[in-house]
């Protein structure tokens, strides 16, 4: 959890809000991204101005996070860590996933920005809320649980 690396471009630290390093030489980086425009939606309900206003800030500071986020060489410097603790291994894949608070914001997000998840795919970053976040890492179980069936063997 917050896990600390070196930017190997910019000379500055990244720290994502989870890492977790998978068999097959792979890693899931996780961040997670809200923004405050979710609770003014909540609040303008039912106002049409004020609603479509929250919608388009929503909309806004999620592409923020997304060119931030696709903006971070999260690759460049976990491989850099991986080389200065002595491992010799080729990192292969390097999953990244944009969390986001709830399913409603998530639900929000795409009526705000209905093209935002073929954005964040673009960037090779999975949307995800705390269901797809579940899946995401019941599948990282397995992936960890096949390894070391591998080790044993």
């Amino acid at each position: 959890m917050e896990h600390s690396f070196d930017d190997s471009q910019e000379s500055k630290r990244l720290r994502p809000d989870a890492v977790v390093f998978l068999p097959s030489e792979s890693v899931l980086v996780i961040d997670s991204k809200a923004s405050k425009f979710i609770l003014e939606l909540a609040e303008a309900e039912g106002a049409e101005k004020e609603e479509k206003q929250a919608y388009a800030n929503l909309a806004s500071t999620m592409k923020q996070h997304l060119k931030a986020l696709g903006d971070k060489d999260y690759r460049g410097a976990i491989v850099s860590s991986y080389k200065e603790s002595g491992r010799e291994i080729e990192i292969r894949r390097i999953i990244s996933v944009m969390y986001l608070p709830n399913e409603g914001a998530l639900e929000k997000l795409k009526r705000a920005d209905p093209e935002f998840e073929r954005k964040a795919a673009k960037e090779q970053i999975i949307i995800a809320g705390p269901t797809g976040l579940s899946a995401i890492i019941g599948f990282a179980r397995a992936e960890i649980n096949l390894g070391r069936q591998v080790e044993n063997q």
